[in-house]
């Protein structure tokens, strides 16, 4: 989950959400809408969204951006949006091209920002992918991530809670927080 230095996750139920066009995906493009919902409709100024596989594994990738917003790469070819301005945003958006193979269940993440300090984290449903399931992808990193490669946000007293950011997503706003706790 990408943040901003200063922000803070809000705690309370998410007022924005993420719906696709459909429940399961095979090779035709679907569009993903955000959209704020409830009495406390807001719009947004800021985002960052992914579409990642139930293993973690980011899947398929971003076209047709709205204005102020880009795809980028973080770990392929435009399989993460963001803003590139923040301005007011009753909706938006976008279409998602599914990974060519199916990876299993598929959901959409990210951050909704109102300002530089407020954000919410979100999740779409699930989408389940048509056809027989590939199980060659990889369902851990593909190459062996060191300490070194990892920025430590501590949560608490001493290093035993908190999170990490890896160090090449640091400038970019790549969307890959860890969380951890010694047990």
């Amino acid at each position: 989950m990408p943040v901003h230095i200063d922000g803070e996750l809000q705690e309370i139920a998410s007022p924005y959400i993420l719906v696709v066009n459909a429940t399961t995906y095979g090779t035709t493009p679907l569009k993903l809408t955000v959209s704020a919902v409830g009495p406390s409709e807001r719009d947004f100024m800021a985002f960052m969204l992914q579409a990642r596989s139930e293993f973690g594994e980011p899947a398929g990738r971003f076209s047709q951006a709205p204005v102020a917003s880009k795809p980028m790469t973080c770990y392929s070819r435009d399989d993460t949006l963001t803003h590139t301005a923040a301005f007011i945003r009753p909706s938006m958006e976008v279409l998602w091209h599914p990974p060519a193979k199916n990876m299993g269940r598929v959901a959409f993440t990210g951050s909704i920002a109102v300002n530089k300090i407020k954000f919410w984290s979100v999740q779409s449903d699930y989408l389940n992918g048509e056809g027989k399931l590939d199980l060659s992808f990889p369902t851990r990193p593909s190459r062996k991530i060191k300490f070194a490669d990892f920025l430590f946000l501590e949560f608490g007293s001493d290093v035993s809670t908190g999170a990490a950011l890896r160090k090449r997503c640091w400038n970019s706003l790549c969307p890959a927080l860890v969380a951890f706790a010694k047990l």
